[in-house]
């Protein structure tokens, strides 16, 4: 029964070639309230990301002061993957805010150091962080719990499962947020994963005290008046298994935070990643695909209105005139895709097979890699029938070309709403619904 109010806000912040993306669910009248944030990053500019850091400190002044002792307080925070412009906010971020679950895509030791030779580097925090996320997270960004996702097996040929999607909708958030969680279903391979970690006595104390969880995309996250639905797709293995070989050499009596840090480690690294050179393009697009690919929307059918806008005058690039933004109806889900590519055959598939319910509740779609050609499928345009609005996150000059004129081109052409978070130009959607 629709009989409570519900106000969104959801903003794809203008922070340049990055993804910093936050939203607000707001029960009118009621408790329940949920905030949280996929990806706070940007690529190094050699200028201490002055617009991240800005932007950051704005949007903390908007969390509520629910945490412990007053402090903020951030319900759930989602990292899509692990590349630095995706993740270099973090640690200004949640200084002196609580958040209360991280979820990441899981990856092996070798996947991580993978991730270290392809970064562009500058953040002295930023190998501890790929050497243990979880340790990190938890004693460093003071994150109460880790969910460390994997896509569900067997891969493809079924949709994810639902969990009761008529249940009536608990208003303690901070109980039915830990409902939710614990719903979601166990990995049922995460004691062999931990025991590949080298930080297993570590992990294995705060797994006992369930602060670390491994859990599948197989069934969506339920909250009061908002669900979030992941899909995780794993690296084709195949063409890094060199690659893969030799960092488990390495690190063969040695821990991955040598490695990260010290000349001779990383020394053995580049000797490792050099065998490879000639694919690297294609390892890079593999990274990407660890990309956690997230919907998020009203728990059930809702009515009402949104409304999208921009902070600047010009962000729709390859468009003649001002960007004005505009208001639509019904259906209110989002799809946000992180760099995962699209076109990849078998890996679409696989993500609308999983998204087969969402299909049709999908209205806003995040441009997926902030543009890139290379990872554009036009296909998304037939396959989300009801999705009114496309979004990029990128750079005025990207030095990548992003976002490209063709995928902007196809999503005009087919009639759908475009729009560029660039520098300082935030793209924000508010909704008022009724669910």
């Amino acid at each position: 029964m629709m009989n409570r109010m519900v106000n969104a806000q959801l903003v794809t912040h203008g922070v340049g070639q990055g993804l910093f993306y936050s939203g607000s669910v707001m029960p009118l009248h009621h408790e329940g309230e949920v905030n949280f944030v996929y990806d706070c990053g940007v690529r190094d500019d050699g200028k201490g990301h002055p617009t991240l850091a800005s932007t950051i400190s704005t949007y903390k002044g908007t969390l509520p002061p629910r945490g412990s002792g007053g402090k903020k307080q951030l319900d759930l925070l989602f990292i899509s993957h692990l590349h630095d412009d995706h993740t270099a906010g973090l640690p200004e971020l949640l200084k002196d805010v609580e958040t209360r679950y991280l979820f990441l895509p899981y990856l092996a030791e070798w996947e991580r150091a993978l991730v270290f030779m392809q970064s562009s580097g500058g953040e002295a925090w930023f190998p501890s962080f790929l050497a243990d996320p979880v340790l990190f997270a938890t004693t460093e960004l003071g994150v109460r719990y880790v969910v460390l996702l994997t896509g569900a097996e067997p891969k493809g040929g079924r949709p994810g499962r639902e969990d009761n999607p008529d249940r009536p909708p608990q208003e303690d958030l901070e109980g039915s947020l830990d409902r939710a969680v614990s719903m979601l279903e166990d990995d049922p391979n995460r004691d062999r994963t931990l025991a590949g970690e080298r930080g297993l006595p570590r992990w294995q104390s705060l797994k006992l005290d369930q602060r670390v969880l491994l859990k599948t995309d197989s069934r969506p996250l339920r909250l009061p008046y908002w669900r979030f639905k992941f899909f995780s797709a794993p690296p084709n293995q195949g063409a890094l298994a060199q690659f893969r070989n030799d960092v488990n050499a390495l690190l063969r009596g040695r821990s991955l935070a040598d490695l990260l840090t010290s000349p001779a480690g990383i020394k053995g690294l580049e000797a490792a990643y050099e065998k490879l050179s000639d694919s690297s393009r294609e390892l890079h697009w593999k990274v990407n695909n660890t990309s956690l690919v997230t919907y998020h929307g009203p728990n059930n059918q809702a009515l009402g209105d949104a409304h999208t806008s921009c902070s600047g005058p010009n962000c729709c690039k390859f468009v003649s005139g001002p960007c004005l933004g505009g208001s639509f109806g019904e259906p209110f889900g989002t799809l946000l895709t992180g760099d995962l590519h699209f076109l990849y055959s078998d890996l679409y598939l696989q993500q609308m097979t999983h998204f087969a319910s969402e299909q049709r509740l999908i209205s806003t779609l995040l441009m997926p890699h902030h543009g890139a050609r290379s990872s554009w499928n036009p296909r998304l345009l037939q396959d989300l029938p009801n999705l009114k609005q496309v979004i990029a996150s990128a750079s005025v000059h990207s030095r990548y070309g992003h976002p490209s004129a063709g995928p902007i081109q196809d999503v005009i052409q087919a009639g759908r709403d475009y729009y560029w978070s660039r520098q300082q130009h935030d793209v924000r959607v508010d909704m008022h619904l009724r669910v």
